[in-house]
């Protein structure tokens, strides 16, 4: 009977323990499954922080570039304006210079007159004779 009775306890410990190990593996099978599940949860959190870093760094580096885009194509503006005000006024400097030559050569001409007409008006003529000068008589 103590022989029946210690095999039965035997057994029944036995039982005790393999339940209390099932148990323990459950639990431990349980946490692991639980632990696997926070570091994917993490894992994802982290590639959407990295996401979002990113794409704040590729959207300002966008305002970056069309900023300077606009500083450089308004540059380019002043530029193209500078050149067009710069021809311009080569444009004028010709134009005086055209007029200044002109009068030059008017000036020169009003001289070549003047001294015809001091010539015609310093000889005189002889009796009965008429005095045209050899460059014709056209008076301006």
């Amino acid at each position: 009977v103590e022989a029946s009775k210690a095999a039965e306890l035997a057994k029944a410990e036995a039982s005790i323990k393999q339940a209390h190990a099932d148990e323990l593996a459950k639990v431990e099978a349980s946490k692991a499954a639980e632990l696997v599940k926070v570091e994917a949860s993490k894992a994802a959190e982290l590639a959407k922080a990295e996401a979002s870093i990113k794409q704040a760094h590729a959207d300002e580096l966008a305002k970056v570039e069309a900023s300077k885009a606009a500083e450089l194509a308004k540059a380019e503006a002043s530029i193209k304006q500078a050149q067009a005000e710069l021809a311009k006024m080569k444009a004028e400097l010709a134009q005086e210079k055209a007029k200044s030559s002109n009068l030059a050569m008017d000036l020169e001409e009003a001289r070549t007159k003047k001294g015809w007409l001091a010539s015609i008006c310093n000889k005189r003529p002889t009796s009965g004779e008429l005095s045209v000068p050899s460059q014709g008589a056209e008076l301006v």
